[in-house]
């Protein structure tokens, strides 16, 4: 057996394909967010500091390591399975530790698209993130995520399964946060298209 053929048996074992892998991507990122609140209990604030300012392409901060090697042992750079590349992984760690205390992670299993909403995200914005892909997909789900974390709430599930799910998944996750925008907002009863006080584009 190749061995692109042993990591897709390593991913399925004997679920369906999809199921496996969106079960690995949420232990995947509630083990690393698990791992930020224990720093935050240890007030490891110099770690937790290294953690916002790392750069996903190298993550090579010690804080980070220590986590890789309890949280993805066998993770590396540029690996097939994106739920094990240290690099995607380093991203949603990073974003993780944004907040400065634990209680923004406190309602982690939001839909993103619903605190988006709650939060006065603009329509057009959520389009483009929504259509965004590469690099720039991952500079705006940074932003995103500073902006929710100032507002409080850290819906992380969601955006772990953006960055660290196979290509399907995130396009099925990309959908459901889309749908939970839109009928947050209908809900509102008013268009979104104004940009909340402070708001960047």
């Amino acid at each position: 057996m190749s061995p692109d053929a042993m990591a897709g048996a390593e991913d399925v074992g004997t679920a369906s394909p999809a199921a496996e892998r969106g079960d690995l991507v949420k232990e995947r990122v509630e083990a690393l967010a698990n791992a930020v609140r224990s720093l935050h209990r240890q007030e490891a604030r110099g770690e937790l500091a290294d953690l916002r300012r790392m750069d996903a392409e190298q993550a090579i901060e010690p804080a980070f390591q220590r986590i890789l090697a309890r949280v993805a042992p066998h993770a590396s750079f540029r690996s097939t399975r994106r739920h094990d590349d240290a690099g995607r992984l380093a991203l949603v760690t990073r974003i993780l530790a944004l907040g400065t205390s634990p209680d923004v992670l406190a309602d982690g299993h939001r839909n993103l698209g619903e605190a988006m909403a709650a939060q006065g995200i603009k329509e057009r914005r959520v389009q483009v993130l929504m259509t965004a892909r590469g690099t720039t997909f991952d500079d705006l789900l940074l932003r995103l995520s500073r902006q929710l974390v100032r507002g409080g709430s850290l819906p992380f599930l969601d955006l772990g399964r953006l960055v660290l799910g196979s290509a399907d998944s995130v396009e099925r996750t990309r959908f459901r946060i889309a749908q939970g925008y839109w009928r947050a907002l209908d809900a509102k009863g008013a268009p979104n298209d104004q940009a909340p006080k402070g708001e960047a584009e």
